[in-house]
């Protein structure tokens, strides 16, 4: 059971990081082909899209994560969450189209290439999820392959063709679709032995909790980016995407810091609440070693290093990656208390960290971003990370 455990976490990491992969080379390859306005285009869709992920996976994905284990048929439950989803993104996406259409104009087939991409995606997370939440990690695995297969023709033909922003969306939209095929089909059969009314009533009685957390922890963490597009113009979405791509590495870090270590830190604390703490304080050193590694030539090499991914256009923003700098060892440094806090299942505390970091967002992002422009926005997001920390720690 253990080398079996073992083997699905090695599983997860690998498909975690070439989710990431696919996610950083499509970004690397966008911002040398693309307009620094286009890019920031870019980012603002994938702004949106995240906010809709958050909002429909607050009520549907969220709770089937948990739900999966409370429902003794699984398969049916399961093919049921996702058929679910799967007609509210077709709904939401049918009106946009419509509106799309009715625009006509640049704008209107813009917004069709948009929720195109948009509604491809938003189903293809869920069912990722779904199929890692049920254990099926090997066609999890097997559909972010073809993805990142899919991503890297798709890639290669706007190279080649130095695409417009429409195309580009269009395309990364239609690579997606083989592996949506693959992950759906591993979702099965959801009419049979429906019991909607149980499952209903679980995903009413845990969506309203999540859907609030959701919006607190993507406003906490973009409102930032919003007021820098309402007040700077999209482009600084385009060179904070740009620049936080960079950082691709220490997220794939966290990422598996959290599928091993929580486990192991909510086991710790449940037999003995010093072992715990020896043990958090012991991977957040490893943690810090690690995100040390390539912050320091990260730090040093800052604007080599934006010429190099981005082009000539990048240059100028050397300080806003050293600013980005500060920011990761500020979560590198908060990183154990943000894992006490879930190892320990304290909600309440978890939910006050994100709404208090909220209210400093909504109350300082309009000032730090016109008074400092795109270093206004790290400032902000940092100043974020800081309140998040002090209210755990207290």
């Amino acid at each position: 059971m253990a080398m079996k455990n073992s083997i699905t976490s090695s599983i997860i990491l690998i498909d975690q990081g070439l989710f990431s992969l696919g996610s950083l080379g499509t970004t690397l390859v966008l911002a040398r082909q693309l307009s620094p306005a286009e890019f920031g285009e870019f980012g603002a869709l994938n702004l949106a899209a995240y906010l809709l992920v958050s909002m429909v996976g607050a009520w549907l994905v969220q709770p089937a994560q948990v739900g999966l284990a409370r429902m003794g048929d699984q398969g049916t439950y399961l093919s049921w969450v996702a058929s679910v989803h799967t007609l509210l993104i077709i709904a939401v996406c049918a009106i946009a189209f419509g509106i799309s259409w009715a625009v006509g104009s640049r704008d209107g087939s813009w917004g069709i290439a948009s929720w195109y991409w948009i509604g491809i995606f938003l189903l293809y997370d869920a069912y990722r999820k779904l199929l890692l939440a049920s254990g099926k990690v090997l066609l999890a695995l097997a559909a972010d392959a073809t993805m990142v297969l899919g991503q890297v023709i798709v890639l290669g033909w706007i190279w080649d063709r130095q695409g417009a922003l429409e195309e580009v969306t269009w395309g990364l939209g239609t690579a997606l679709v083989p592996a949506l095929l693959i992950s759906g089909a591993g979702l099965g059969n959801p009419w049979r032995r429906l019991r909607w009314r149980v499952y209903l009533k679980w995903h009413l009685s845990q969506g309203p909790w999540l859907f609030v957390t959701a919006l607190l922890q993507w406003w906490s963490g973009n409102l930032h980016l919003v007021a820098g597009a309402a007040i700077l113009g999209e482009s600084s979405l385009g060179v904070m995407r740009l620049v936080q791509s960079i950082f691709g590495l220490l997220n794939v870090l966290l990422q598996a810091l959290e599928n091993f270590a929580l486990p192991v830190t909510a086991r710790l604390f449940a037999q003995d609440h010093r072992a715990g703490r020896i043990y958090l304080r012991r991977i957040g050193l490893l943690g810090l070693l690690a995100f040390g590694a390539v912050l320091i030539p990260v730090l040093v090499f800052a604007e080599p290093l934006l010429g190099w991914i981005g082009g000539a256009a990048y240059l100028p923003y050397g300080q806003v990656v050293r600013g980005m700098v500060l920011l990761y060892t500020i979560i590198a440094l908060s990183y154990p208390t943000r894992m006490a806090i879930r190892a320990l299942s304290l909600s309440q505390a978890f939910f006050l960290g994100y709404f208090a970091a909220f209210a400093v967002s909504f109350l300082t992002a309009n000032f730090v971003v016109k008074e400092l422009g795109l270093l206004g926005i790290v400032t902000g997001l940092a100043l974020s990370q800081l309140v998040m920390w002090a209210i755990w720690s207290f």
